[in-house]
């Protein structure tokens, strides 16, 4: 396992929870 992989998908996974948070947020 390379630390890039590790970065990248922390990176992927903060991104994705940011964008389902406003999402959520703009709904209600």
């Amino acid at each position: 396992m390379s630390f890039i992989n590790d970065s990248v998908l922390v990176f992927v996974c903060y991104h994705v929870y940011t964008i389902m948070y406003f999402e959520k947020k703009n709904k209600n």
